[in-house]
C-alpha cells in the first residue's frame, strides 16, 4: 500500500478502516496490534502521507485503537 500511495504522488491523508472486525468478527485487539506498528513502520522515512486515520466502527474499536496507539508509543 505504501508504494502505491507514493507512486500516485499527492495523498496527504489516508484512512484505513478496521475491516473484518465487524461482520467477520476479527478481534479488534489483534487488528489494532497489527495495524498500529505496521502503519508506523511503513510511514517511517516517508514524507507522505502526512496523516493516517485508523477508523474504528464502534466506540469499543476506537478505545482499543487509542489504547494501542498509547501503549505502542
Amino acid at each position: 500500500m505504501d508504494g502505491a500511495i507514493h507512486r500516485a504522488a499527492g495523498a496527504r491523508t489516508v484512512a484505513f478502516p478496521m475491516i473484518s472486525c465487524g461482520v467477520y468478527r476479527y478481534p479488534p485487539e489483534e487488528a489494532s496490534h497489527i495495524a498500529v506498528p505496521t502503519t508506523r513502520r511503513e510511514l517511517s522515512g516517508h514524507e507522505l502521507p502526512e496523516r493516517v486515520v485508523l477508523v474504528g466502527f464502534t466506540v469499543r474499536d476506537v478505545e482499543i485503537l487509542r489504547k494501542t496507539l498509547k501503549d505502542k508509543g
